[in-house]
């Protein structure tokens, strides 16, 4: 079965930038940045479990939301204040320059 996350592709989609905010093992919490291909405009998405769903498992392109660095931003700033800012900063140079 195709997913946004593994076979963004088949979605006219490419994935820019991924941050996996999570420390335990055997669970996800990805913010995950996709650029679509017929326009360019970019899309994200952030999704949360245990290792027993594939992240964004059911999600499709109509799921996904405008990316704006402004919601991004709060979404960092509100709930994961323990992100290390270099991963942070890397993350936004991704989307910012890819």
């Amino acid at each position: 079965m195709s997913d946004v996350y593994y076979h963004p592709e088949k979605f006219g989609l490419e994935t820019v930038a991924e941050l996996d905010l999570t420390q335990e093992s055997y669970s996800f919490d990805l913010l995950v940045v996709w650029r679509r291909l017929v326009d360019g405009q970019l899309l994200f998405a952030r999704d949360a479990g245990c290792s027993c769903p594939a992240p964004f498992e059911g999600v499709g392109v109509d799921d996904l939301a405008e990316f704006s660095l402004t919601a991004v931003d709060a979404i960092l700033r509100e709930e994961y204040v323990d992100t290390v800012a270099s991963e942070v900063a890397a993350f936004k140079e991704k989307i910012l320059n890819g």
